[in-house]
């Protein structure tokens, strides 16, 4: 499983109740599918989320998010702290996984969804919600999230 450090890392582990890991994998160009331009990014995820008696662990490897979806977190996290919105939402291209920061009141609350479709049965589903500190989830969060997709765009495609 990938989530080191070696190629751009989104670590939010601001909280002593769960982490999130996001670390790119590979990056595919499709200049010859007629996509000039166009680069798929494929990504590790790691989240841990602790309980009292131990912790649930989801790992996955070659989750596609679109290239501009962290940078759509990055504005939506800027609305929040200009007070414009209420939340913000980080999801991969089928929503299957998605991370989400939500103004309630005077509290701030993360929610983290994992769904895994199972052949032939129901669904798996994780979902886990907490009270966050609001400087650490909306303020650094928004720096270290700009700083990663500056990261992602120093990637050539085809070379992780």
């Amino acid at each position: 499983m990938g989530c080191e450090a070696e190629f751009p890392t989104l670590l939010i582990n601001y909280s002593p109740k769960f982490k999130l890991a996001i670390s790119l994998s590979r990056a595919e160009a499709y200049p010859k599918a007629g996509l000039p331009g166009y680069v798929e990014h494929f990504y590790d995820v790691l989240i841990k989320i602790l309980h009292p008696g131990g912790h649930f662990e989801y790992q996955a490897d070659g989750i596609c998010f679109d290239a501009r979806v962290f940078e759509h977190f990055a504005h939506e996290l800027r609305s929040l702290q200009a007070g414009t919105a209420d939340r913000a939402q980080l999801s991969e291209v089928g929503q299957m996984l998605s991370f989400k920061l939500e103004k309630r009141k005077h509290h701030l609350q993360a929610s983290i969804l994992v769904r895994e479709y199972q052949p032939r049965d129901k669904e798996t589903v994780l979902s886990a919600e907490f009270e966050v500190d609001y400087d650490l989830f909306v303020n650094k969060l928004a720096a270290d999230i700009l700083e990663f997709t500056r990261e992602l765009k120093r990637v050539e495609p085809d070379q992780v």
